[in-house]
């Protein structure tokens, strides 16, 4: 069951708690570029990009891109 809102729907009612809540001034998250629906949930609740960056895995000879999105002081 894809495209019926219910990621954005989580996210957004875990950001309001957090903000109303429990007193957090900044939340931060990541997605992998290879997955943009993420990325696109994340946008429409308001976060914002604030980097591209790589992480390298030990055991694992690739490096996946990842994208950084994040808002502070945000009120609901």
């Amino acid at each position: 069951m894809r495209n019926q809102g219910y990621g954005t729907e989580a996210l957004y009612t875990v950001v309001e708690f957090a903000f109303r809540f429990m007193n957090i001034h900044k939340i931060s998250a990541t997605h992998t570029i290879d997955n943009p629906t993420s990325g696109k949930i994340m946008v429409k609740v308001g976060m914002k990009v604030k980097e591209l960056f790589a992480i390298w895995f030990e055991k694992i000879i690739n490096t996946r891109i990842v994208e950084s999105m994040g808002f502070s002081n945000r009120s609901i």
